[in-house]
């Protein structure tokens, strides 16, 4: 699957409502797209629908509020 380019989506700052990844651990405005870092030594993920590193303050047009568990 192609994934889309962050100036297509608006990727940019996020707020405290919503934001790409899980910023504290009691969050609930992050985004299910997003995918954590696989290194500690990083902050910088990914997401299942846009290209690139992403940060998890940031926000973009494809947010989907990630389900509590």
């Amino acid at each position: 699957m192609l994934k889309a380019s962050k100036p297509s989506v608006d990727y940019s700052h996020g707020h405290a409502g919503a934001h790409c990844g899980k910023v504290l651990d009691d969050d609930k405005s992050y985004c299910r797209h997003f995918i954590r870092p696989l290194s500690p030594a990083s902050n910088l993920g990914q997401c299942e629908k846009v290209a690139g590193p992403i940060n998890p303050v940031y926000w973009c047009r494809l947010f989907a509020r990630a389900q509590s568990k």
